[in-house]
């Protein structure tokens, strides 16, 4: 049996049924699938990742580390821009996936350019671009290989967010949200997605946001490329990863030369 761990890095937990259900339904038969979020305790909560590292990246390392000590095989990060990866796979001994890392992967066995969706809010994308061309260095990947466009979402208004939090209405803001992103993909993201393949000469795409996972069927429909869900890619590297760490032999022990000339 191989255990994983989704680990969230949004503070408030809307999220965790959604994902559990989703990676249990693609799971292979033998993987065992837990979801836990980061428990942020400064700056404001809301829908997706906080404002600034300093609100959850001592919590996302902390949670790193309990998985290996609860006895997980692997942890997949839940974010696609990957905040935090390299230091979390460092100070841990069981492999740390993100999503960016396994599209890239996955997506280069499946054609050599790949189109990377990326959310935006009017015009502009959530995450700064930089963030995603220090991944591409990380994983080795040629920026000329890959290809980035814009999917506006018209997201809950802060006024919105802040009302339910304060009413503690989560599943309206759960409800809310989730149909936001579907219509993202429905109205921009399937235009996008058919530019990304006729004039960029994507052989594979990606939708760069976790909330997008589930949600790609229109995608898929619309144009004749595999179309990499964030979190459904995520779940089949990492249990790649971890069945692979099984079968890794560990170092052999440096034998003495008194020992060799026995």
């Amino acid at each position: 049996m191989t255990k994983l761990l989704y680990v969230d890095l949004s503070g408030l937990g809307l999220w965790d049924d959604r994902f559990k259900t989703l990676l249990e339904s693609a799971a292979s038969p033998s993987t065992r699938i837990a979801v836990r979020h980061l428990e942020v305790t400064e700056g404001p909560l809301g829908t997706g990742l906080p404002e600034r590292p300093e609100f959850y990246y001592a919590s996302l390392l902390k949670e790193i580390g309990q998985a290996q000590r609860d006895g997980f095989d692997a942890a997949m990060l839940g974010c696609a821009s990957e905040p935090g990866l390299r230091d979390a796979a460092n100070a841990s001994r069981i492999p740390v996936i993100g999503p960016f890392g396994a599209a890239l992967h996955i997506g280069g066995l499946m054609g050599r350019r790949i189109g990377i969706m990326c959310p935006a809010v009017n015009g502009h994308r959530d995450r700064p671009l930089a963030w995603h061309e220090q991944s591409l260095r990380m994983y080795g990947i040629a920026e000329s290989l890959v290809t980035f466009r814009l999917v506006e979402i018209r997201k809950p208004a802060a006024s919105f967010v802040a009302e339910c939090l304060l009413s503690n209405d989560l599943d309206e803001l759960r409800r809310v949200t989730m149909v936001r992103y579907r219509e993202s993909i429905e109205e921009a993201g399937v235009e996008q997605a058919r530019r990304a393949v006729e004039e960029d000469r994507a052989e594979a795409l990606f939708f760069a946001c976790t909330l997008w996972g589930g949600l790609l069927d229109p995608v898929g429909d619309a144009v004749d490329v595999p179309v990499l869900d964030p979190v459904i890619t995520l779940l089949k590297a990492t249990e790649a990863a971890a069945e692979a760490r099984c079968f890794t032999r560990p170092s052999r022990r440096a034998v003495p030369e008194e020992e060799v000339r026995r």
